[in-house]
């Protein structure tokens, strides 16, 4: 467990291998790093070109530069502000000096900063309260070290401020600053989840079982699992993730259910009059094939997170799989053990729990009504599960946090107060060196640039094109009529020469041009939106690049924003492979285990179709969904299976055993095995609900989604896969018995 770290890049949930963030680790390279923390100031009162806010912000720039891995700083302060005087251009920082200049100075300088496209709507907000600080980071050394150190230091100054500044408002944002929230979220669900997991868990143990040496042995399981399974993770270099710390979690809620299965049964075997040793034993070898294949089918459930495309599901899936096998090899080994060395006593005379008598009456409801009874549920799953399709997909990173975590708090206000959250980068390729001059590549430029701002979603863009026209009209005296694009390459580029001479160190335009000025950088900020408007606006982009014959010229957009949005599709279409196969592993081992073909098909229904019920419950009250999409189906399936392969596993002993009719070998199931089921579903159900109290929203829909699923398992298993069972052919010969006699579990049988 030592060699574990915790990741704190957002690189880390794309693999090596992934087409989108290579292009995006591409396109920095030929512009620059893009990572950054963005520093959004707010007065109560006032505008930015106030005086004390423009101190402020001549203030936080000069401090800004001391961050470690700092390498630009852009604000209002130092944007750089082209004046042509006695025909020399000059460029100068647009506010300096700040308390020295006066009223008029300062709304001379807001009123060109409103007519700047670079400034208005980027660094200062259309009602001009509000204004942002840039700071560029190229980390140096470990990654996760270096962004730690460089984010921890940007909260520290912006509280530095803060206290210096009464009334300010400083919001934090920019990629070093969600790369901590990570980290902090994750931390804070280590530091929360965990306990509570354990309390409530054990809590449940407890009181539905009504041991404390039973509570004690889950205990130590549950401990012993979760170690085996972080110590193999780490030795392998994993990492943890906000995604891969809920792994514990799912670990622990699955060893409870494997002791829960063993721990009830040797109390009902005590209840029915067994001594210790006996009913341990009997424990043991009736509950071991069915806790075999669980762990196992719930091991292939999670292993086949590994079609999953981040490599955070992969780990999960991984960790807690490791943590499912040694789940099962403590609960057949150290559990039985244990209680055999506890001071665990026979019942004076065989009883029957309450439970018990009410599951009873329960299944002779369920005989009684098969038919009706599936007529509904089949009815009812239809429905759902049709409504399932109706679930919009919307995952966006800015929404990843909790509302209650200040990362998200911040990132809300810079959304509602500066500008949306997400940008998508294109690169304007002129097809050759020094081509970024020529008129008709900067009119292109320019007529794109013109329909993106009449579009609705765009908040604001930055293009090379702005930069030229804004020379061209200094040259030409400050006249508005030529704010244009010069007619002469030479001119152009001329211009441009004489401008990039004039910009100081760290301010000059390698972010916007590449090194042998055959392409520039346009950005585009769009308000924030769903995933699915955000497709709506990429596709009218590539209809006015074609149709404007311009496909050769715009490149593909990329952007962080965009690789996340395009690895929720990626994730979801290869989590369909990866569901495939492990219904058809889960229905192979289920067929070979169960030896009955027909059964095994069963099976396969009744684990697949609640996760399929739980989209169309969520469609119903959420209607969006995010990652967690990918990876429900795969994860749940094999935790579901815990109820049908027990439900089954004692249906076909009734069956071929006992050589019980249908309806007395659901009886069978249900005295056998009910308990148990209402045990562990309820103890899995309420595990998996507190995942949903997580402060990152993947594991909080993971969690919420499985608790559902375990539960609509359970209805499942108790009301129609009896009726399936009754209604059609098990595969399983047997002496008939008269239909109406009650089936039940003895120390005997």
């Amino acid at each position: 467990m030592s060699k574990l770290t915790f990741a704190s890049d957002y690189r880390v949930f794309f693999g090596e291998d992934n087409p989108d963030l290579k292009r995006w680790d591409d396109y920095q390279a030929t512009f620059s790093n893009n990572d950054n923390v963005l520093f959004v100031l707010q007065f109560p009162k006032g505008n930015s070109f106030d005086r004390d806010m423009a101190m402020v912000i001549e203030d936080l720039t000069e401090r800004a530069w001391t961050l470690p891995n700092a390498t630009r700083v852009d604000s209002l302060s130092n944007y750089q502000r082209t004046l042509v005087i006695d025909d020399f251009l000059e460029v100068v920082d647009l506010i300096e000096g700040a308390q020295d200049l006066t009223d008029e100075e300062l709304r001379e300088r807001a009123e060109y900063a409103v007519n700047e496209p670079v400034i208005y709507r980027a660094l200062l907000a259309e009602n001009m309260r509000t204004n942002g600080v840039n700071v560029n980071i190229e980390l140096q050394g470990d990654p996760d070290a270096e962004g730690r150190r460089t984010a921890i230091a940007a909260h520290k100054l912006a509280d530095e401020l803060q206290d210096q500044y009464p009334g300010l408002t400083v919001a934090m944002n920019g990629s070093m600053i969600l790369n901590y929230g990570f980290v902090e979220s994750g931390e804070r669900d280590a530091m929360t989840l965990i306990p509570a997991m354990y309390g409530v868990m054990l809590f449940l143990t407890f009181v539905m079982l009504r041991s404390f040496w039973g509570m004690v042995a889950t205990l130590i399981t549950i401990i012993f699992s979760t170690t085996v399974a972080l110590g193999v993770a780490g030795a392998l270099g994993m990492k943890l993730a906000p995604v891969t710390i809920i792994a514990p979690n799912i670990i622990l809620t699955l060893a409870v259910a494997d002791c829960i299965h063993i721990i009830s049964s040797v109390q009902k075997h005590l209840r029915a009059g067994m001594d210790r040793m006996t009913a341990i034993k009997e424990a043991v070898r009736k509950n071991f094939t069915a806790i075999f294949i669980t762990s196992a089918t719930t091991a292939v459930g999670f292993l086949s997170l590994n079609y999953s495309d981040a490599p955070p599901f992969q780990y999960l899936g991984n960790i807690t799989a490791f943590g499912v096998l040694a789940a099962w090899i403590l609960a057949i080994t150290f559990v039985p053990a244990f209680l055999s060395f506890m001071p665990l006593e026979p019942a004076a005379e065989p009883k029957t729990g309450l439970l018990e008598r009410l599951l009873a009456r329960f299944a002779d409801m369920v005989i009684h009504n098969a038919r009706r009874v599936l007529i509904v549920g089949t009815t009812a799953s239809v429905v759902l599960i049709a409504m399932a399709a109706t679930n919009n997909l919307d995952d966006r990173m800015s929404t990843y946090f909790s509302k209650e975590l200040q990362i998200r708090q911040d990132i809300d206000f810079a959304s509602e107060h500066l500008r949306g959250q997400d940008i998508f980068e294109y690169e304007m390729r002129s097809g050759r060196s020094g081509g970024i001059s020529e008129p008709e590549y900067l009119a292109n430029i320019d007529r794109f640039v013109v329909w993106l701002r009449a579009q609705p979603e765009v908040d604001q863009v930055t293009a090379f094109s702005d930069v030229i026209k804004r020379l061209n009209q200094n040259m030409n005296s400050g006249s508005p009529d030529f704010y244009s694009i010069p007619e002469n390459p030479e001119l152009a580029a001329q211009y441009l020469l004489l401008y990039e001479l004039s910009l100081p160190f760290g301010l000059d335009l390698n972010n916007q041009i590449n090194i042998d000025k055959s392409s520039t950088r346009l950005s585009v900020v769009i308000k924030d939106m769903t995933l699915k408007a955000q497709e709506s606006y990429h596709l009218r982009v590539e209809d006015w690049v074609a149709s404007n014959n311009l496909r050769d010229m715009v490149a593909s957009p990329t952007g962080v924003s965009k690789i996340f949005a395009s690895l929720s599709f990626r994730n979801i279409v290869e989590m369909l492979t990866g569901n495939v196969i492990a219904v058809i592993t889960i229905g192979a081992m289920m067929i070979f285990t169960l030896r009955s073909v027909s059964i095994g098909l069963i099976s396969v229904i009744t684990n697949a179709v609640p996760a399929l019920i739980t989209f169309g419950i969520w469609a119903i009250f959420v209607g969006h969904i995010g990652l967690a999409a990918a990876v429900i189906g795969a994860a749940s399936l094999g935790i579901v299976v815990d109820d049908s392969v027990h439900f089954l596993t004692k249906y076909l002993r009734g069956r071929r055993d006992k050589n019980l009719s249908k309806e007395d070998s659901i009886r069978y199931a249900f005295a056998e095995v009910g308990e148990a089921i209402v045990f562990t579903s309820i103890i899995v159900g309420a595990g998996f609900a507190l995942i949903a109290f997580s402060t990152f929203q993947i594991n909080s829909q993971l969690g919420l989604l499985t608790a559902i699923t375990v539960l609509v398992a359970m209805l499942f298993d108790f009301l129609v896969l009896p009726a399936i069972l009754l209604l059609g052919g098990d595969g399983a010969r047997t002496i008939q018995t008269k239909r109406g006699s009650h089936a039940t579990s003895t120390p005997a049988e």
